[in-house]
């Protein structure tokens, strides 16, 4: 059971849950039939782009260096691949238009194309393009078929799914902090580790204040929003560098899971 967590740990199949789960949170929050071959697409992607990142041979040396099986994830990855051209088949062509230009933002997160460094070494960019990635697939891959993108509820989405995401991830950077170069400049190399958790802090007050506005968004749903936000800001607040190994990775990484839990529990 022990090798079985780690695999799924390891081989990005818990956090592409968390990606799926947010995604589905969108259809739910503006009343939308779940599209199944979407959200299996977003699925597979995101274990395709998680895996390329850390252990393509191009990803930072501290996940290559900590993981088992490397070959076996690799090997399960090329399988995911496979089945994520499958799907593409199945999928309107405005998805595929948006997974191609998140499929692009991998790449360059990954490959150093920029002087030798790629996105990810870009001082201080790290967070905000892993948000940004997060926030564009869970908001406008599942909205790009049926709804009108540049309508105000859609794009009010996008920042509060964009502040969350930068908030939800300020453990895995205090997390990281110990293991990260330098020249990368994280949030807490930057402000220091309070100041990381007071920023996310702020972030979820935006994150909430923007679900409010947002029209589309029914009153029955919000209570569920703001729990989410609470057991976040405790996430932000518990978070150390000497955490333990799976406080961030596994638990931290599960709220966007719970928050769709929250709407099948509510009847969606």
């Amino acid at each position: 059971m022990k090798k079985f967590f780690r695999f799924y740990i390891q081989s990005s199949l818990h956090v592409a849950l968390a990606v799926t789960a947010l995604t589905a949170v969108t259809y739910a929050e503006f009343d939308l039939d779940l599209n199944i071959w979407v959200l299996a697409f977003i699925y597979l992607g995101t274990i395709v782009g998680y895996n390329f990142v850390k252990y393509a041979g191009v990803g930072n040396k501290h996940h290559l260096s900590i993981t088992q099986n490397i070959k076996g994830i690799r090997l399960f990855t090329a399988g995911a691949f496979l089945g994520l051209i499958y799907i593409a088949f199945y999928l309107p062509e405005t998805v595929i238009y948006y997974a191609t230009g998140f499929g692009i933002l991998t790449l360059l997160y990954a490959i150093p194309i920029f002087k030798g460094k790629n996105i990810r070494m870009i001082k201080g960019w790290k967070i905000f393009v892993i948000a940004a990635a997060w926030a564009g697939v869970s908001v406008l891959l599942p909205l790009a078929h049926s709804v009108n993108l540049m309508q105000p509820s859609v794009i009010i989405e996008l920042l509060s799914r964009f502040a969350f995401v930068i908030a939800l991830t300020i453990p895995f950077e205090i997390r990281d902090l110990k293991h990260d170069e330098e020249e990368l400049g994280s949030l807490p190399q930057l402000l220091g580790v309070k100041e990381s958790r007071m920023l996310g802090s702020g972030l979820l007050l935006v994150f909430i204040i923007l679900q409010f506005l947002n029209p589309v968004i029914s009153e029955s749903y919000l209570s569920q929003t703001a729990l989410i936000a609470v057991i976040t800001l405790w996430a932000i607040w518990k978070a150390k560098e000497e955490q333990h190994r799976y406080y961030a990775s596994f638990w931290v990484e599960s709220i966007p899971i719970l928050w769709f839990g929250l709407f099948l529990y509510n009847g969606f």
